[in-house]
């Protein structure tokens, strides 16, 4: 959702204001800075996800592996 939403401001916004200053040449700039746009939230969810799993390895390593191994 949140990724969607970056996206969708992305392309507006480059395509709107860079328009104007690169011409019609922004309108093909848009789609790829979107695509950045909308990754950025998405890596910093990552990034806090991973963190709180390697916590979560280091105070409980055993039951991971187990739940791990019966999948």
């Amino acid at each position: 959702m949140i990724a969607g939403a970056g996206e969708l401001a992305g392309r507006v916004s480059v395509a709107f204001i860079f328009s104007r200053i690169i011409g019609l040449n922004a309108i093909f700039y848009a789609p790829p800075a979107a695509w950045l746009l909308a990754d950025i939230p998405l890596a910093v969810i990552f990034i806090i996800q991973s963190r709180k799993m390697k916590q979560k390895l280091k105070k409980q390593p055993t039951e991971y592996v187990q739940a791990v191994k019966s999948d």
